[in-house]
């Protein structure tokens, strides 16, 4: 009995090691400039850039321009829209958006 209890132990120590590997992917984005709707040469970690809360006419207006930007180079457009209505400023939206590279 004592034997078999021995024997996976006896085992682990005989097996060679089993071959891994690892994967790391680093997504990488067009950088905006300043205006946020025109890109550079250079690239960046994805991260969002954002229209901020403005009248939903000059943020679709903003969007659409970082989109076309992005699509001259062949990139992936990707946002998120956020929308807020006050009875101050009536209904406000924001856009975040990168653009990924298609590497």
């Amino acid at each position: 009995m004592k034997k078999l209890l021995l024997l996976p132990l006896v085992l682990w120590f005989a097996a060679p090691p089993i071959a891994t590997s690892e994967t790391t992917t680093i997504d990488l984005c067009w950088k905006y400039k300043s205006d946020g709707v025109t890109l550079k040469s250079s690239t960046e970690n994805c991260d969002y850039y954002s229209t901020g809360y403005q009248s939903t006419g000059d943020a679709v207006i903003i969007k659409d321009k970082a989109y076309a930007s992005c699509t001259k180079r062949l990139g992936a457009f990707n946002y998120t829209q956020s929308v807020k209505t006050s009875l101050k400023k009536g209904t406000t939206t924001r856009y975040k958006y990168y653009c990924k590279t298609n590497t």
